[in-house]
């Protein structure tokens, strides 16, 4: 009870001091009070932005239920690389080089009516098929290409479409690129 006493006769002594000083304390406690109500409002209006779209109003959920698309999703992209590396394989073997030339095979027959078409995968491997017109008859050729090169003798308009489609492949790689 004796602290008491000195309390009030100090504060009766310097009574404008000690009302300088509750009146800056108080002036302190409302801006730490407006700061913290300033706080709490953004605080309030992330967790609201966090909720928008979600039925419930627990963050443990929320994050629970992000949690396993996210998962979901990574599931889904290792299935996607898988089947891209697949077709990628596949695309190696298909056909996606094409040479072709038109030409005269005889000298009485015009209009660029015989063909040679060169058709090649990624590795130089397919086919060329020629058709020689002339005025009595047609007469169709297929030769195998391995790695570019053919086992049986190629004519020079076979050769100009293997080449036109090689040379093709070389401009799919550059605009890939």
């Amino acid at each position: 009870m004796h602290w008491l006493t000195q309390l009030t006769s100090s504060i009766s002594k310097d009574l404008q001091t000690f009302t300088l000083g509750a009146i800056l304390a108080l002036g302190i406690l409302f801006l730490v009070v407006v700061y913290l109500i300033a706080s709490v409002i953004s605080l309030k209006k992330r967790y609201n932005f966090l909720l928008r779209h979600e039925q419930t109003q627990d963050l443990g959920d929320v994050f629970s239920d992000h949690q396993k698309r996210i998962e979901n999703l990574e599931s889904r992209e290792m299935d996607n690389r898988e089947k891209v590396t697949l077709v990628g394989k596949a695309l190696q073997a298909s056909l996606q080089r094409v040479g072709v030339v038109r030409f005269n095979a005889f000298d009485d027959v015009g209009g660029e009516q015989s063909f040679a078409v060169a058709l090649l995968d990624a590795d130089d491997n397919g086919v060329v098929i020629s058709s020689v017109y002339s005025r009595h008859d047609c007469r169709t050729y297929a030769k195998t290409i391995q790695s570019g090169t053919s086992g049986h003798a190629l004519s020079d308009e076979e050769m100009q479409a293997l080449g036109e489609a090689r040379s093709n492949a070389r401009k799919t790689r550059e605009s890939v690129r």
